[in-house]
């Protein structure tokens, strides 16, 4: 059912183990309030009127990471995961992809410590599902780039820190 421009509405998905998406009108039996929309490269699974969960999707419309919008409340991110687990068909798959994911995001920023405190429990309690194939080959990947980033914001932390122009470096005197 059409939305917006270019959006689109539905009741339910199906994540197969390859990442493709299959989408219907139905929605899940008694998770009537879980619906997904798409538009472009992602899928959003929406809550009552509240996103939390982002899927993106590669160039052949397969499933290859997922994050949990970064301004859930620690409330709405256990009730999502609770929701989505209870949802399945694949979607489990990607609970602890998208919990690994934002966490690496949120871990160099500490922009949310709120979250970052309660999503090892999260993922503690996840410990059951299995993970997606198409995550464990980039999980690697996304840890080293978070990685890199924290590092680099440490760095230009000292730098903004360092005293500057103090006479450390003295410039050549003209003859």
């Amino acid at each position: 059912m059409p939305t917006r421009q270019g959006h689109r509405r539905f009741g339910s998905i199906r994540v197969l183990r390859d990442g493709r998406v299959r989408f219907s009108e139905w929605s899940f039996p008694g998770l009537h309030s879980l619906s997904f929309t798409t538009e472009g490269h992602t899928v959003d699974a929406v809550r009552g009127t509240r996103q939390v969960l982002i899927l993106w999707l590669d160039d052949d419309q397969r499933v290859s990471s997922a994050c949990f919008p970064y301004d859930l409340s620690p409330e709405e991110l256990h009730a999502g995961v609770a929701t989505l687990r209870k949802a399945g068909h694949g979607l489990e798959c990607w609970i602890v992809p998208a919990l690994e994911y934002t966490q690496a995001a949120l871990i160099p920023t500490q922009h949310r410590p709120d979250l970052l405190k309660v999503i090892p429990g999260l993922l503690a309690s996840c410990r059951d599902l299995s993970v997606a194939e198409q995550w464990r080959r980039v999980r690697a990947n996304v840890f080293a780039n978070a990685e890199k980033a924290k590092v680099t914001r440490k760095a230009e932390e000292v730098q903004r820190k360092s005293p500057r122009g103090k006479g450390s470096v003295r410039k050549p005197k003209a003859k």
